[in-house]
């Protein structure tokens, strides 16, 4: 296996993790006292966002070539770290 398919792999991995956070946030949302729940929305809202983003990049390195993959890599790092900052902040606010 490639490199370039075992980062793929990875991120593959590590998103369907957040993707269940995301869904416990949800649960939490529907369980919450009304006023928290715009909070609770708006906050599901921006990592749904994020999370499009970073699907979006490792689409783009799924497709990339071989000897250009690196350069996504980058961008995809920086777009993960922004999705994962947002998901731990909203699972200690809210959990």
């Amino acid at each position: 296996m490639s490199k370039k398919q075992e980062y793929i792999d990875k991120m593959r991995g590590q998103l369907e993790g957040f993707n269940a956070k995301i869904e416990i946030l949800k649960t939490g949302a529907s369980k919450a006292d009304s006023s928290f729940q715009p909070s609770y929305h708006s906050t599901i809202e921006e990592l749904t966002l994020k999370r499009q983003v970073v699907e979006s990049k490792l689409h783009q390195l799924e497709n990339a070539e071989d000897d250009n993959w690196e350069d996504l890599k980058e961008e995809m790092e920086k777009a993960w770290a922004d999705f994962s900052t947002t998901i731990k902040a909203a699972n200690a606010r809210f959990t």
